[in-house]
């Protein structure tokens, strides 16, 4: 729902006014909301009387705003960053700050001084006084492309935090560096086991660590994970500054943590030959990788390496000496092993493995963009991956067995008429189905069989675009695309704060505490609006690295206007079509206005269709375009035909 804020917040609860008159009090979590902002909430479960959650600021009345500084006719004008929604807005001349064509600035309104006397004697009848907004820049952000310009403007778009609070630092520098004799005591010692962590090349935070062996006629699986919350105390100003971020922010060459760098980073980082606390699922699993039952432990462990995914790709497909000499070896093979049974036995259970490409963008070591290359999967993700899958299934099965009330990450299953235009759309493509697409498995199926298919990516991003969105609920509802009945996030707790509401509620069990247990409303109600708020944030997160992305595809591609590249089409509406350049694999879009008119758009089919020749353009075409327009304050790339079509 959306409503207007009609009180100040305290940053606890607001009163909101919907778009029908009523009013409804909001919890915000801690979230500071200007009066007279246009917010989204969720009404709390049936029997609240006009209670919501806040899910996200849509518009507020903000005293700054980012623009760019553009020429208009003979002085300079402001265009309002990232297509937010502005008064037109004047720059005082004498207020500029050196601010030059092309720069971001944040500016503010200019306060009104004392009313002259205009020089000259009164205005002429039929001038009307400017209704522009005049404002002042506060503060030169830097050019448009560049990498802290461009990421303070989104910052400020996203109301995204740009320090932590005084008190939040204090909190976290006042943490002792080492675990006190006690603790270590008091946990399980796995010190001696060689586990390792797998991580992108440029992570700097390591909150997953693995470790597999062979006992008693069976594999053992071992998950550790960061102990954060031993660090992060519930209600401390750590802990409330974690809440309202709900999740770390990951950019091209830089990141809004959830935690402070000395907690991120540092104490609850998995480093190699430094002493963590953890939690860790130990899974056991038959000769063909049935789960067999698992064991949770407060342990503290030493990592033996840092991986990337490269080279631990690189080491299971040609190891070296150093490799098979190391202490990790015959876990990391026999990890590989166990990752592909998990894997197999998921795809039996009808899982959907949708493969879509992600765009990655690479930085030098100033952080500009250098180039935007499609990132590639290799086995070492789908080794983590699987561990980590297990992981989460494994604590979801037994909170929920022993009733303790927790977040879940829930996928419900597709709306049916959203599958019945999918399985119309295959049909049109001559893809058959020979199941009801509602069945368990069918989408899985269907999948696999399109494989190798010149239609293949356009059929998986048909597919996502069926599905419903995942969130998270207090219950457990099941994740439809995993085919699990309990399913929750428990393997990332140094970026998500819905992993960190998981491991509290595995300790209180592990502990035998009560707080938490299924009948408990308290509990219930937090949760639920903390499921709410989380998801938003998530929510939130794609959308600021989405654009992140496209901005710094911008910065690669301005000053290049002209020139042609080799494009695929990814989609075909009534804007136009939709393209990826092979290199840069940056993507934009072919206007119709600046299509022939001898070409048609047949929009069910997804395709535009030539009157003259017969020809067909249609998602995943290859074709040439020319670079037109790089509008570097909305983020978008706009191309043209080229070669000859």
């Amino acid at each position: 729902m959306v409503g207007i804020q009609q009180t100040r917040s305290d940053g606890q609860q607001i009163e909101v006014e919907d778009e029908t008159g009523s009013l409804w009090q909001v919890d915000c979590l801690g979230e500071a909301v200007s009066e007279g902002s246009q917010v989204r909430f969720e009404p709390r479960a049936a029997g609240s009387e006009r209670r919501g959650v806040l899910v996200r600021v849509l518009d507020e009345a903000r005293e700054s705003w980012v623009c760019t500084v553009r020429r208009d006719g003979k002085g300079l004008g402001l265009v309002p960053f990232g297509g937010v929604e502005l008064p037109p807005l004047e720059l005082a001349a004498a207020k500029t700050k050196g601010a030059r064509e092309g720069d971001r600035v944040l500016v503010a309104r200019e306060p009104e001084g004392p009313r002259r006397k205009a020089k000259g004697g009164p205005r002429p009848a039929g001038r009307r006084a400017s209704k522009k907004l005049v404002v002042r820049v506060l503060q030169v952000l830097g050019p448009a492309g560049d990498p802290d310009a461009d990421h303070h403007a989104l910052a400020w778009k996203y109301r995204l935090p740009a320090t932590f609070s005084r008190r939040a630092r204090l909190e976290a520098e006042a943490l002792d560096d080492f675990l006190a004799p006690a603790e270590l005591e008091r946990r399980l010692d796995l010190r001696h086991l060689p586990f390792i962590t797998i991580d992108p090349a440029s992570a700097r935070d390591h909150d997953d660590a693995l470790f597999a062996d062979y006992e008693g006629g069976s594999e053992r699986l071992w998950v550790a994970i960061a102990d954060v919350s031993h660090f992060v105390v519930p209600g401390g100003f750590v802990d409330a500054e974690a809440r309202r971020r709900g999740n770390s922010f990951y950019f091209p060459d830089r990141a809004i943590p959830m935690l402070p760098e000395r907690l991120s980073s540092g104490l609850c980082s998995l480093r190699p030959g430094e002493d963590r606390p953890v939690l860790v699922v130990e899974i056991r699993l038959s000769a063909d990788g049935e789960v067999l039952d698992a064991r949770f432990h407060e342990a503290v462990i030493r990592s033996h390496a840092k991986l990337s995914y490269e080279q631990a790709a690189e080491l299971l497909a040609s190891p070296d000496e150093d490799a098979r000499r190391s202490s990790w070896w015959d876990s990391l093979a026999r990890l590989a092993r166990i990752a592909e049974q998990l894997s197999q036995r998921r795809r039996a259970r009808g899982a959907i493995e949708l493969e879509l490409p992600e765009v990655e963008i690479a930085v030098d070591a100033s952080g500009r963009p250098v180039d935007a290359l499609l990132r590639r999967r290799n086995p070492a993700h789908g080794l983590v991956e699987e561990a980590m899958l297990a992981a989460n299934q494994a604590v979801a099965r037994a909170l929920e067995l022993a009733q303790r009330t927790t977040l879940h990450r829930v996928h419900p299953a597709p709306d049916p008429r959203r599958l019945e235009a999918l399985g119309v759309f295959l049909e049109g493509l001559g893809v058959p189905v020979s199941l009801d697409l509602e069945e368990p498995g069918a989408i899985a199926q269907m999948l696999r069989s399109v494989r190798g298919f010149s239609t293949e990516e356009r059929i998986h991003l048909a597919t996502l675009r069926s599905m419903s969105q995942a969130r998270y609920e207090p219950a457990s509802l099941g994740h439809f695309a995993l085919q699990f009945p309990h399913y929750l996030h428990f393997t990332s707790p140094i970026r998500r704060y819905a992993d960190l509401a998981v491991h509290r509620s595995l300790k209180r069990l592990l502990r035998g505490e009560g707080a938490g247990a299924r009948n408990d409303p308290a509990a219930g109600s937090e949760l639920e609006g903390l499921a709410i708020w989380l998801s938003g944030r998530e929510r939130v997160a794609v959308e600021a690295e989405r654009d992140a992305a496209a901005y710094a595809c911008c910065a690669l591609l301005t000053g290049r206007e002209g020139e042609s590249f080799d494009a695929e089409v990814t989609g075909v509406g009534v804007h136009g079509l939709f393209v990826r350049l092979v290199r840069p694999a940056a993507s934009g879009l072919v206007p119709f206005g600046r299509l022939d008119r001898r070409w048609r758009l047949d929009e069910a089919a997804e395709l535009l269709e030539d009157d003259r020749g017969g020809r067909r353009i249609e998602v995943g075409t290859r074709l040439a375009v020319r670079l037109v327009h790089v509008d570097d304050d909305r983020g978008r790339i706009a191309f043209t035909l080229a070669g000859g079509l």
